[in-house]
């Protein structure tokens, strides 16, 4: 989690989470930054030092995951700029019966 320094409160958070062992693959699940703190780079802050700390703890870690829509462009630009690559392509279809 990240705190604002003004008055201590949750600005952003973001999750990664590790099997047991510390071997395979890690998943990045949710970052997000409150509105208030957007637009200042926190979100790519989490997300880089949430994997900095991952490689450091976990060194047999095979590779690193994560999930994001196509229609989020604000986390995909994040996602590349930290060497995420896209592996799979999920669609969803929904029809009115």
């Amino acid at each position: 989690m990240a705190f604002a320094e003004s008055d201590g409160s949750v600005a952003g958070f973001t999750e990664l989470v590790v099997r047991g062992e510390g071997k395979g693959d890690a998943q990045h699940y949710t970052a997000g930054v409150l509105p208030g703190h957007r637009g200042h780079g926190l979100a790519r802050w989490m997300k880089a030092e949430a994997i900095r700390q991952a490689r450091e703890r976990y060194p047999d870690l095979a590779g690193l995951l994560t999930d994001t829509a196509d229609s989020n462009r604000h986390m995909r630009v994040i996602n590349d700029a930290l060497g995420y690559l896209p592996a799979h392509q999920r669609v969803t279809l929904q029809l009115d019966l």
